[in-house]
């Protein structure tokens, strides 16, 4: 079955690289590669090359490699590591993309950050427990990060001002000792400390090890809003794991992004262990209710909305809003799926809802980025349907597979700003609001988003919900707290006729 698996992957993501030439790696990031790997192995490191490649939820769920889509966001692409197993390791991981790590090793990742965009972060998740090969399904996702992110905006690099296609170093480790001395073979290697960057691994909140019963983990490099088409197109190509049907056997290339490096110490010369504490938090919140003096323009965008389309057509119902995912350190304490969050977020959802032929959905609230509890804020269109084929394994599809935010532009009327403006024009704070509308058929509106056509057969939109995205608050960098947000709101029209 497991190969199986891997071959149908295959042929998705040798599809997508159809038409590209791998270009070559980038330059090394302010020193040499390998004379880094010869100052590893002088102290006592072994190493094996992995790589940094893009994943697409949507096309990996149509081709059942993955169970579900785990709460993607449509507005932000994916990278993750393909890493070779551990000296030693006899334990299969579950996907190419997740890997056991030894409490003495570490990954590091040599390149570039992405071009200019709106926001990107790296980070290594609890991806989750294993429970047994007979187990449905054989491990326990958590998917829970494992502290803040490395983002646009903290990241060590030359040019605190312009964290763009700049040089990076980023590496990921559980142990203190193991870290300092792969920033000392750095160093003799021409490496700068500046681009030096740290992905803590807390090796007491998790199981480290290379056996069966081990955690295995995974890794996120997230973007949001490439500022230029191009660039992003270069910056994402794809770089296929599996080929002819097989999955491609390490030591794998480098790629565009960077080279990525798992190092193992060698036997005899394991370090005394010297591991990690849980690091310090970003702590969210600023006191800061701002938002709050809007409730009587929301007010006003809802009689708005409930005058217009309330009547004999039309049966109005109000949705919840309520906070939907945890932060990950609360996922691990409950083990809990909290769906590959970031503390860079703060995630708020509504009901689900059954969207008939003729009825809509309604989406309004403020638009956080214009102010001050958000550098960007968006929200997108889930699919809550249940996958059959899983079945007993309960999981829903949880595909985020259209969405609008507050970077577009209001003349491509693809964005949150100003869609508020023919609802409630004249009121002096209508351009900090947004009314958006969810159809079957927009039947040419602006400011609707229209239900599409099934990617595949196994992608359902019956049963869908709304999910909205705060990232980044300003003066905290880190996603805002709940008790300080005017929270987004949904109405569902359902037709009477």
């Amino acid at each position: 079955m497991k190969g199986k698996v891997l071959s149908v992957m295959l042929f998705i993501l040798l599809l997508s690289s159809l038409g590209f030439t791998r270009p070559a790696a980038v330059p090394a990031a302010g020193g040499d590669v390998e004379r880094f790997k010869a100052e590893l192995s002088k102290d006592g490191f072994d190493f094996q090359n992995g790589k940094l490649t893009p994943l697409s939820p949507a096309d990996l769920f149509c081709a059942k490699v993955l169970p579900s889509c785990y709460g993607n966001n449509h507005d932000t692409p994916y990278l993750s590591y393909v890493l070779p197993p551990a000296p030693g390791q006899t334990a299969p991981n579950t996907f190419p993309w997740t890997y056991r790590l030894r409490e003495d090793e570490a990954i590091v990742f040599i390149g570039k950050t992405p071009p200019p965009a709106t926001y990107f972060s790296y980070r290594s998740y609890l991806a989750g427990h294993p429970v047994g090969k007979d187990a449905v399904p054989p491990v326990h996702r958590v998917y829970a990060s494992l502290g803040d992110m490395v983002n646009n905006f903290t990241l060590q690099t030359p040019d605190p001002k312009n964290p763009f296609n700049q040089p990076i170093m980023l590496i990921t480790a559980a142990d203190k000792g193991v870290e300092a001395r792969i920033r000392s073979a750095a160093q003799r290697a021409g490496y700068s400390t500046r681009i030096m960057n740290s992905d803590i691994i807390p090796a007491n909140l998790v199981n480290l090890g290379i056996e069966a019963g081990d955690d295995e983990f995974t890794f996120l490099h997230r973007i949001a809003f490439f500022k230029d088409e191009k660039q992003k197109e270069a910056y994402m190509q794809p770089d296929p794991v599996i080929v002819n049907g097989k999955l491609i056997q390490p030591p794998y290339e480098p790629n565009s992004r960077g080279v990525v490096l798992r190092i193992t110490p060698q036997k005899g010369k394991e370090p005394k262990p010297d591991p990690y504490p849980v690091p310090e938090l970003r702590v969210r919140g600023t006191g800061d209710t701002n938002e709050f003096q809007y409730v009587p323009d929301l007010r006003s965008l809802r009689q708005a909305i409930l005058d217009k389309y309330t009547g004999g057509s039309y049966q109005a119902q109000d949705l919840t809003t309520s906070v939907w995912i945890t932060e990950g350190y609360d996922g691990i304490q409950r083990n809990l799926d909290v769906l590959g969050e970031t503390r860079d977020t703060l995630y708020l959802r509504t009901d689900s809802i059954d969207l008939g032929k003729d009825d809509f959905l309604m989406l309004y609230g403020v638009v956080h980025a214009l102010t001050g509890k958000a550098t960007y804020s968006n929200f997108n269109i889930y699919t809550d349907d249940p996958v059959p084929d899983q079945l007993p394994w309960e999981v829903n599809i949880l595909l985020g597979f259209m969405s609008a935010n507050s970077e577009q532009t209001v003349e491509s009327k693809e964005g949150l700003k100003g869609s508020a403006l023919p609802w409630i024009k004249g009121q002096p704070n209508a351009d900090k609001l947004y009314a958006w509308k969810i159809a079957r058929d927009c039947k040419g509106e602006a400011f609707c988003l229209q239900i599409p056509e099934q990617l595949c057969e196994r992608l359902t939109y019956n049963k869908l919900f709304a999910v909205f995205r705060l990232y980044i608050e300003p003066k905290t960098l880190v996603g805002p707290v709940p008790q300080e947000v005017l929270y987004d709101r949904g109405i569902l029209f359902k037709a009477t006729k």
